[in-house]
């Protein structure tokens, strides 16, 4: 309903960590679906995996949304699950003086042997240095 009587030129933003990133890229790929006309904007940190080939084929069709997945270092749950499960949206990725945007190699980036830290999964970790990024603006 909200969505429904906001302004035409609204942009409707989700964002989340971890599960509350996955739960993001759902809401805003239905919401998105469902509302056409809308834009819709979704910033995920630390998010894992959450649809197989066929969601992410379906994902990348649709022209209204736009999304943002922020993981830093070697954070084990941004390689969750494993078989099956892919990645959408623009890959951002964080390490310390360090910042990788785009395409990444599917078989190695989110890997186990690759991503094995839990400790890198910690929030702090992502404001701390997206705070430094966004300081050079």
């Amino acid at each position: 309903k909200t969505l429904l009587e906001s302004p035409d030129d609204y942009d409707w933003w989700f964002c989340g960590h971890s599960a509350g990133g996955a739960h993001s890229v759902l809401s805003s790929y239905f919401f998105a679906k469902k509302f056409p006309k809308r834009k819709i904007k979704t910033f995920t940190f630390a998010s894992p995996r959450i649809g197989n080939i066929n969601f992410l084929k379906s994902f990348n069709k649709i022209k209204n949304i736009e999304h943002w997945r922020v993981s830093y270092k070697n954070d084990l749950f941004t390689a969750v699950p494993i078989v099956g499960y892919k990645h959408a949206g623009t890959s951002i990725r964080l390490y310390p003086n360090k910042i990788y945007i785009g395409d990444y190699n599917p078989l190695f980036t989110f890997s186990l042997i690759k991503c094995h830290s839990f400790f890198d999964h910690h929030p702090s970790f992502y404001t701390k240095e997206l705070k430094k990024y966004l300081k050079t603006f």
